[in-house]
């Protein structure tokens, strides 16, 4: 998601996406608000890649944040379930595929199999 101005976000089109802020425009509608869902698409294929690029490169540094944070605490079965629902909250933003998300996933899964117990590497 970028944010391109004030209430006005750009995604990557999919047919969940669409599907799910038609349903949250339904939502603001029931309860008496205002929603519009827009299909757009940028008028310079360079203008598209570089908001993908910005896109992809902000979720890549939340997952280089993430790791740094595990990487740098004391991993118990607590702190390992805190940082798989961070690790999904951003998942639900990367709707590109950001880099860094499988070295996530793998290091959450080499504590919890050890029971948060790390060797020295």
């Amino acid at each position: 998601m970028a944010q391109v101005g004030d209430g006005l976000v750009a995604l990557p089109f999919s047919e969940e996406t669409k599907e799910q802020l038609e349903w949250v425009a339904g939502q603001v509608l029931d309860a008496g608000g205002v929603a519009v869902v827009w299909l757009a698409e940028t008028a310079l294929r360079r203008d598209g890649r570089a908001l993908a690029d910005e896109v992809r490169a902000q979720r890549s540094e939340e997952y280089r944040t993430l790791l740094a944070e595990i990487d740098g605490a004391a991993a118990d079965r607590r702190a390992i379930a805190r940082w798989r629902r961070t690790l999904r909250k951003i998942e639900l933003r990367d709707h590109l595929r950001a880099e860094g998300r499988d070295d996530v996933r793998l290091r959450l899964d080499e504590l919890a199999a050890t029971d948060g117990v790390v060797r020295v590497r």
